[in-house]
């Protein structure tokens, strides 16, 4: 369309009753010199320009491109999704972000609600509740972990959960500082991951190796293995 066939309903509307008009984010498509169409995302905005005594003489039209701005915005929402879908399709993992300043939990992945078998909502509700689920042995580590990711260094945590059944689940959290252009940390990321099957295999394995050093050492010096 032709810049005065957009916009002049709009201008003669506020013309004559005197109110502002305002549209933000306004698809607008133009032919350029060479023939071209170019597309572009305005924000445009209308106001009546009064004489001292109140008339109305002519109206101040304020157009700004926001294309680049959207197609940024866009973009960050994208990748957002992306993220979000990766994190929703873990199972043994659970992804979480901390904000700093102030403290907030801004994100946890669902598959949060299948390894601590607790609810979303009650950590959203209460930030610190997923403690209540780690081994009283091992809550001192979380305390010392966050203190060095303040400092901005990564930290990997192995802590065990505990259930009201005795069932106990070991626990891998690899955390990772987020700095900001001045150098200071804003956000905390990091991913929780359930390695009981990994730990049950060492200590087997550990047992193996006790049991196989146990042999040698109380058999004939003449045994050998071949």
């Amino acid at each position: 369309l032709e810049e005065t066939e957009l916009f002049k309903p709009k201008l003669d509307e506020v013309y004559r009753n005197g109110k502002p008009w305002l549209a933000n984010e306004m698809p607008w498509q133009y032919v350029d010199e060479m023939g071209a169409t170019q597309s572009h995302i305005i924000n445009v905005s209308f106001h009546p320009y009064r004489e001292p005594s109140g008339r109305i003489k002519g109206v101040i039209a304020y157009v700004l491109d926001v294309t680049d701005e959207v197609k940024s915005r866009q973009k960050v929402l994208e990748s957002e999704e992306r993220f979000r879908q990766l994190s929703e399709s873990l199972s043994n993992q659970v992804v979480h972000i901390m904000e700093t300043n102030p403290f907030r939990l801004s994100y946890v992945s669902p598959s949060y609600e299948r390894v601590w078998k607790k609810s979303l909502a009650s950590l959203y509700e209460k930030p610190d509740s997923y403690m209540e689920r780690i081994h009283p042995e091992d809550r001192a580590k979380q305390g010392e972990a966050l203190e060095l990711q303040q400092r901005g260094i990564e930290t990997t945590l192995e802590f065990r959960l505990l259930f009201e059944d005795g069932t106990i689940r070991w626990v891998e959290d690899r955390s990772f500082p987020v700095k900001n252009a001045d150098g200071k940390v804003f956000r905390i990321t990091g991913i929780a991951e359930d390695i009981t099957d990994r730990k049950r295999a060492e200590q087997e394995l550990e047992l193996e190796r006790h049991k196989l050093g146990t042999i040698f050492r109380e058999a004939p010096a003449a045994m050998a293995l071949w």
